[in-house]
């Protein structure tokens, strides 16, 4: 899995590398972009269920489950905003987003774990706004 991870982002930095020329941004960029969401998301789940099945979250660190879900997800939240500062990746996001969404849906009795989801979703909006405020347009 990290092994796709690390050859997606060498392909994304390629994509956003190249200029787009005509639809390539619509066919090319967009769909890389939601790609490394979604695998990023992915990676992030099958890191989790890792550390639930190895025991780590059954207190490590003084941490209990739902505190472990929150702060991944926070994790996550500040990838996106990386994602959103360096390549102002909306796409990305908006990946993150839904998969906060389908955290708190998952999780709605859990207030750790919706609190995080809150704290990463406010996150990555207040990157995206700041994304969209420091974007440089071409002359």
């Amino acid at each position: 899995m990290l092994a796709l991870l690390a050859s997606l982002i060498w392909l994304y930095l390629t994509v956003r590398g190249l200029p787009p020329q005509g639809a390539e941004r619509w066919t090319l960029a967009l769909p890389t972009s939601l790609y490394l969401g979604w695998i990023s998301v992915a990676t992030i789940a099958n890191i989790t269920a890792y550390l639930v099945s190895a025991g780590v979250t059954t207190g490590a660190l003084g941490l209990s489950a739902p505190l472990w879900s929150a702060v991944l997800v926070v994790i996550a939240a500040a990838i996106g905003v990386f994602f959103l500062a360096r390549f102002h990746d909306y796409a990305f996001a908006g990946v993150l987003l839904w998969a906060f969404y389908g955290v708190y849906v998952a999780r709605p009795d859990a207030a750790t774990v919706v609190t995080g989801v809150a704290i990463a979703a406010v996150l990555v909006v207040l990157g995206a706004l700041l994304s969209l405020r420091t974007r440089r347009t071409a002359l």
